[in-house]
């Protein structure tokens, strides 16, 4: 398993952690990890001196030098987020799929559902659209996956669904790597998932009754 990120360990000692997080790095722990269990020591003395250490006065003239030349020093640059692109390698909906993987409807009607594959590095991206009872609005099912050698953590991954620039909703992943966006209108919308090696995006899926 991937070692979490330090700010992770940081926030873990806070019981900062979303619960599903929590446990991600409590069990990364528990397998023996040396690295991150002296880390998470070092993270645990230094929170035990900050709550133990005493304020000090200062003048007034001290803290305007200091609030002067915290003023003149140049804004931290912001972190780039890596993007990762994934491609499409299955669409149930694509005329030249197999016969017996393709999606059956009868002549008229807007089919039922679509599944959809993705792959980027490191991940396999599953997506389902099923359609409800409205006829405008379908749920969305999908799981995210670790593929290669490198078993990354995918449980409490975030997910957000963006349509028109402007982000609808967003989910996190289970032990299992699965999230869902329930009851959204038919169209066309943009994923971002925010894993540990950047964020992976998903330009332009199309629903099941827009395919």
């Amino acid at each position: 398993m991937k070692c979490p990120p330090l700010h992770h360990l940081f926030d873990y000692s806070r019981r900062l952690l979303a619960e599903t997080e929590a446990d991600v790095v409590k069990k990364h722990l528990l397998g023996g990890c040396e690295k991150c269990s002296e880390n998470l020591r070092w993270i645990d003395e230094a929170l035990t001196l900050a709550a133990q250490s005493r304020p000090v006065n200062l003048s007034e003239e001290t803290i305007r030098s200091i609030v002067a030349w915290f003023k003149s020093q140049p804004a931290p640059a912001s972190r780039t987020v890596r993007k990762l692109m994934a491609n499409l390698v299955f669409d149930s909906s694509t005329p030249n799929q197999l016969a017996f993987v393709r999606e059956k409807t009868p002549a008229g009607q807007p089919p039922a559902g679509r599944q959809m594959l993705f792959q980027t590095e490191g991940y396999d991206i599953d997506l389902r659209f099923e359609g409800v009872e409205d006829q405008s609005t379908e749920d969305l099912i999908g799981q995210i996956l670790p593929n290669g050698e490198a078993q990354s953590v995918t449980a409490g991954v975030t997910v957000q669904l963006w349509r028109e620039e402007q982000e609808q909703m967003r989910a996190q992943t289970d032990d299992q790597g699965l999230f869902s966006f329930r009851r959204i209108p038919s169209g066309v919308y943009d994923l971002k998932i925010q894993v540990a090696e950047g964020e992976i995006n998903l330009v332009r899926v199309s629903t099941a009754r827009t395919a």
